[in-house]
């Protein structure tokens, strides 16, 4: 009830303002919000483990997961949209391009896992994924639709790589911080926290893409005096569905309209709406680049290794 009101919440909220829905969503949110922690501090073996929240050692690995799961939550759901509405590249490629980021993410778990015993510190992998995630945002923002799809494949998977890298390391350094009892609980906050990220990141990257194309938009229609086809423009949907452009087109055209130039700038303004988009999913990287000083050192070896050490 709380992860839904407060998602609720977040998506309405830029829409709407301060209206009685909001309101009721934010008092639902902090009742039910403050009932989940006074509860779960009674409880002997809770489900949300909230006093672990204020660990000095856990906080930055917690802000982490958020800060990752916002990152790749934005680009999953928001770069096929960017590929299809803003290039007009067919299904197929879109989802043919987006694939290297979530099989980047399996790789790069797979490779972390054959790296951490062979380096001094853990903490070094969550350096180098965000840097990976923070380059491929940025690359994915400097180009513009015309490139190989090998380059925007080598974008996407540095970037799936990167946060593949990072959500396996904050599992291990979680487990080698905290006591062995707490192990599943943190390791289970870890995750759920990752989704609540994801949560934030499609939410919040949403909220600014509708703001952004709705102004981007507004500026060319009006430049051909055209303010009144604003409604028929009014969602990015139109320049996903080939059907439905190529009818406003015409009506466009039979208007005295130069319908194909004004879908062209819808399209950019879609563009620039999901680059601010993706700069934010790069910021969200970069503080979790800067948060990862602040976890603790991290050594992994084999337990047969311990035991030759002792």
């Amino acid at each position: 009830m709380t992860l839904g009101a407060l998602q609720l919440l977040i998506e309405l909220l830029p829409k709407e303002g301060l209206s009685g829905l909001t309101i009721v969503l934010a008092l639902v949110t902090l009742v039910f919000g403050a009932t989940l922690y006074f509860w779960e501090r009674r409880m002997g073996y809770p489900v949300v483990p909230v006093d672990v929240l204020f660990d000095r050692k856990l906080g930055a690995l917690f802000a982490i997961s958020v800060l990752g799961g916002f990152a790749l939550f934005s680009m999953a759901f928001y770069i096929p949209l960017l590929f299809q509405g803003g290039y007009g590249m067919s299904p197929h490629d879109s989802g043919m391009l987006i694939t290297p980021l979530l099989l980047g993410t399996t790789v790069g778990s797979m490779l972390n896992n054959r790296i951490v015993t062979r380096i001094p510190r853990a903490n070094v992998l969550m350096y180098a994924g965000f840097a990976l995630c923070v380059v491929g945002c940025l690359a994915l923002v400097s180009l513009n639709g015309h490139e190989p799809h090998s380059l925007w494949m080598a974008c996407m998977g540095a970037s799936g790589l990167g946060l593949g890298l990072v959500a396996t390391n904050l599992t291990i350094c979680s487990q080698q911080i905290v006591a062995r009892d707490q192990i599943g609980a943190v390791t289970a906050l870890l995750q759920s926290l990752r989704i609540f990220g994801g949560m934030l990141g499609t939410a919040i990257t949403g909220a600014l893409l509708g703001h952004f194309y709705a102004r981007n938009v507004h500026r060319p229609l009006d430049s051909y005096q055209a303010t009144q086809w604003l409604k028929s423009f009014a969602s990015p949907d139109l320049l996903i569905d080939r059907a439905e452009q190529s009818a406003l087109i015409e009506r466009l055209v039979a208007a005295g309209q130069p319908g194909d130039a004004m879908m062209h700038s819808a399209r950019m303004a879609l563009v620039a709406s999901i680059h601010v988009g993706l700069v934010v999913a790069a910021m969200a990287a970069f503080v979790g680049l800067c948060l990862a000083w602040f976890v603790p050192a991290v050594r992994v070896v084999y337990g047969d290794a311990k035991q030759r050490g002792v």
